[in-house]
């Protein structure tokens, strides 16, 4: 297929839709490439790492509450033993059920915090999660 061309002053340059000449606009500022391959590459990067980090900790329970029999705190290791996250439920009900979660990240020094989030839990009389929605 023929190409089209256009000249920039000093060369000819092609005009086309290939992935590094597309600019993107990332109005949240989600992605910090102007163009589509580097975003497509970003991604993919950011999914590769996620997807280690997630398939290789170990998992350990703490507070352990005595009336509900459930965990208040979870610790998840990455296979190198650093911390990977943290998450803390506190805020009990009358029940003994916890309102509040929160979810801290750790970058692979397993001591500086990547992310925290926030969540509102609501739990039945049964003791079943029926609401679990983020703090924004």
């Amino acid at each position: 297929m023929a190409k089209q061309k256009f000249y920039n002053g000093s060369s000819w340059e092609v005009i086309g839709s290939d992935a590094a000449k597309v600019d993107i606009v990332d109005s949240e500022e989600l992605i910090e490439a102007t163009e589509v391959e580097g975003a497509l590459a970003e991604i993919a990067d950011g999914l590769l790492r996620h997807r280690l980090e997630e398939a290789t900790y170990n998992f350990e329970q703490f507070d352990k509450d005595a009336t509900t029999g459930m965990y208040f705190r979870f610790e998840e290791y990455r296979t190198d033993t650093t911390l990977f996250r943290k998450t803390v439920l506190s805020n009990a009900d009358v029940n003994g059920y916890p309102q509040t979660e929160v979810q801290t990240r750790y970058d692979t020094d397993g001591t500086t915090a990547l992310s925290t989030k926030t969540y509102t839990l609501d739990f039945d009389a049964d003791g079943l999660l029926v609401s679990r929605d983020e703090v924004v």
